[in-house]
């Protein structure tokens, strides 16, 4: 899937920000993957590669800070 396209994985849970970002990412030629809240996020961080997190700072049961740190640990886990 990712073919040398460094890919972005996305998250935040305002749907506007979400679609006008992941656009313009994608028009810069980054392969995107997003997710809408970070329950969704540490789902799917075991089956997904990407080379980049960009995350919301505020978003419902973690801010982006806690989000990164689970993300880390969980990626540590899954070489």
């Amino acid at each position: 899937m990712n073919h040398g396209v460094p890919t972005v994985f996305y998250v935040d849970d305002n749907v506007r920000s979400r679609t006008l970002l992941s656009s313009v990412l994608a028009e810069c030629g980054f392969e995107i993957l997003t997710a809408a809240d970070p329950v969704e996020a540490l789902c799917r961080c075991s089956k997904i590669y990407f080379d980049l997190a960009l995350l919301d700072y505020q978003m419902p049961s973690l801010t982006g800070p806690q989000l990164a740190q689970q993300i880390k640990l969980l990626t540590r886990m899954f070489p």
